[in-house]
């Protein structure tokens, strides 16, 4: 489960995982919908702005 303080990798197409946007913070959620929650984040190379990004769940399954 995602939580702040976490760095966590932004995706333009966060379903899918695909077109990173880069690394960012997770500062505090804002909504959880089915697969998606929205996150308040501070991308690590832009620091002191903070954005509104869509994330895709963390369903706890690791991927190897």
């Amino acid at each position: 489960m995602m939580k702040p303080g976490d760095i966590v990798t932004i995706f333009g197409n966060p379903i899918k995982l695909e077109h990173p946007v880069g690394e960012a913070k997770l500062i505090k959620p804002i909504s959880r919908e089915n697969k998606l929650e929205q996150w308040e984040v501070e991308y690590l190379n832009d620091e002191g702005h903070t954005y509104m990004v869509l994330i895709k769940k963390d369903d706890g399954k690791k991927v190897s």
